[in-house]
């Protein structure tokens, strides 16, 4: 399975050889001014799950993390926490095909600015840190993706899961009426 996207003009391309998982909107001031948005959509993946396809990104180190950018156009692409971090981030809005990957939480709402409206069916959090107080639901997230069956429990860390190694974005193969146990809870 293959997730293609990349950059608005097309001379920046990449390929995600995994479902992204930790999908959130993050309303941080970084996030913000990097995209021109009000916040930005990212989803999760191993770093060893991106391939390049065409160009290469420009890289701007800043607050000590690393923010990838399409040389040719400035789309922004990718996020990573250190540059060896084993997960990286991804603009959803930057996959061929973005509507599968709806955001499962909201983060950093302290700086959101007062005329976005929030899904308050997610999880909200003011911050993103492990030490961050949850808003309001905390619900675990399971999907099924060309029969590929994601789970993707509540989180409270920033847009890269980093923290969450192991039990968040944990996929199994599904078969119609099997029963799947996770060790918090059984479908």
């Amino acid at each position: 399975m293959e997730l293609s996207g990349g950059c608005v003009c097309g001379g920046t391309r990449y390929v995600l050889r995994s479902i992204p998982f930790s999908l959130g909107d993050c309303h941080c001031i970084d996030c913000r001014r990097s995209a021109g948005a009000p916040y930005v959509t990212w989803g999760s993946v191993a770093r060893e799950d991106v391939r390049m396809t065409k160009g290469e990104p420009r890289k701007i180190a800043h607050a000590n993390r690393i923010r990838s950018f399409a040389a040719c156009c400035g789309t922004h692409l990718f996020f990573e926490e250190t540059k060896d971090s084993e997960i990286i981030d991804v603009t959803i809005a930057s996959l061929d095909d973005p509507a599968p990957f709806a955001p499962q939480k909201a983060i950093w709402l302290e700086d959101r600015l007062p005329w976005v409206t929030i899904d308050k069916a997610v999880p909200l959090f003011q911050k993103s840190s492990k030490k961050s107080r949850h808003v309001k639901n905390n619900s675990p997230l399971i999907f099924l993706f060309s029969g590929l069956l994601a789970f993707v429990g509540p989180l409270s860390c920033g847009h890269a899961a980093s923290e969450q190694k192991g039990s968040y974005g944990t996929r199994v193969k599904y078969r119609l009426g099997e029963k799947i146990e996770f060790p918090d809870f059984t479908i």
